[in-house]
């Protein structure tokens, strides 16, 4: 499994991680193709018009855990780490320890998830 959260984009029918810059989008490979530069830190880039590609989005990957959604921070031998903002309840009643001002996070097994999946969102 690669990363758990970043921006992609679909040209030519292949997907690439990205990063988006106003109108223009970078796409990324970890070889060569057509038309694409190599980089100083030895990855290959290709630099686009947002309306040449055919779709940019974000993935994250995120846990389902007692009845709610959070994010997977890290994914680590049969355990993740997943991470919320604040909500509306007290997240140290479910074992949430506080990381900053408005961060909070838990290590739990893979089997204590009612679910992992991936969600995306259209930029």
């Amino acid at each position: 499994m690669g990363k758990l959260t970043g921006y992609y984009a679909i040209y030519n029918n292949k997907e690439y991680e990205c990063n988006r810059h106003k109108d223009k989008v970078e796409l990324y490979s970890d070889i060569y193709e057509n038309g694409f530069a190599k980089s100083p830190f030895g990855i290959y880039y290709l630099e686009l018009k947002k309306t040449d590609v055919e779709r940019i989005y974000r993935r994250s990957l995120v846990c389902k855990y007692k009845g709610d959604v959070f994010a997977v921070k890290k994914k680590d031998k049969g355990r993740v780490l997943l991470m919320s903002g604040p909500r509306s309840y007290l997240l140290s009643d479910l074992g949430f320890t506080r990381t900053d001002y408005d961060s909070f996070e838990k290590w739990i097994d893979i089997s204590e998830a009612e679910n992992i999946y991936w969600e995306e969102e259209d930029f």
